[in-house]
């Protein structure tokens, strides 16, 4: 498993973050989504198989 952290520059609103969320979390192989809104940030792990 690996994990990313991934920078989203205009996510500014919750609406922004569960959009982003959802949209990862469809992906194959994502097994978690870890939005901070704050500091404009999502951490992603998945399977690198």
């Amino acid at each position: 498993m690996k994990t990313e952290k991934l920078i989203v520059s205009n996510m500014k609103c919750m609406g922004c973050a569960n959009a982003v969320k959802t949209g990862l979390s469809s992906i194959q192989g994502v097994t978690s989504v870890e939005v901070d809104l704050p500091t404009a940030t999502v951490i992603v792990s998945y399977n690198d198989d």
